[in-house]
């Protein structure tokens, strides 16, 4: 949505969650219809949980600069984002329909990764490039879900990776998997429809009753 100053005042930001420093080069940001292709330069790095910040146009984030500037901008409807290694192997994605999964037009509150990795809405308008993300203030929710993680224990992880969000030195590349049917494409031949095996981000599906139980099929 940009900034209160400017609608072209957009970003984005990634993060490496790989829990080592890990060397980037060559990764590649490509939205829905190909209006915005970034490559990550050659030698990028982030440390571990460190960020990666891409702007349009330098000065979309105030006293942070970019490590990335780049052409194009971000339909508010109808619009998706990849996110590829070297390989075109596909690491993570957002889909839309209208509106985006979260954020605030009106407000500039950003969309942002919460904790258990849902989008959620930034409690501060401009949100936070090059830092943990927001934590949302936790209310009867946490009195419906037995497991869900407290106040003050969402604050404390906050506060951890907050001292490790460093952009540390560079490391060794993660392993690399062809896509699917096997092969290797080259990023330069990177697209949005490029049929590749997602990695995932720390996450998975992990079980399916598709089939319903003994009482009812709708049991699903």
């Amino acid at each position: 949505m940009g900034s209160t100053r400017s609608a072209q005042e957009e970003w984005l930001e990634v993060q490496n969650v790989s829990g080592k420093p890990l060397d980037v080069s060559g990764f590649q940001l490509i939205d829905l219809k190909e209006d915005i292709k970034i490559r990550f330069l050659s030698g990028a790095r982030i440390g571990a949980n460190g960020f990666y910040l891409f702007e349009r146009s330098e000065g979309a984030v105030p006293k942070v600069k970019a490590d990335v500037l780049y052409s194009g901008s971000l339909a508010n409807d109808g619009e998706g984002v990849r996110l590829y290694d070297a390989d075109c192997n596909l690491l993570d994605e957002v889909l839309t329909g209208s509106p985006w999964a979260a954020g605030n037009n009106t407000t500039k509150q950003t969309m942002e990764r919460s904790p258990e990795l849902a989008w959620q809405t930034s409690v501060l308008p401009g949100g936070t490039p090059r830092a943990v993300n927001s934590i949302p203030v936790v209310t009867e929710e946490l009195e419906k879900d037995p497991d869900a993680k407290s106040l003050e224990e969402l604050r404390e992880d906050k506060k951890s990776l907050s001292a490790t969000s460093s952009r540390g030195e560079i490391g060794s590349p993660q392993e690399i998997r062809s896509p699917v049917g096997g092969g290797t494409t080259s990023y330069a031949k990177c697209s949005y429809e490029t049929s590749a095996f997602p990695r995932g981000g720390g996450v998975r599906l992990n079980e399916v009753a598709l089939m319903g139980t003994t009482r009812d099929a709708n049991d699903e």
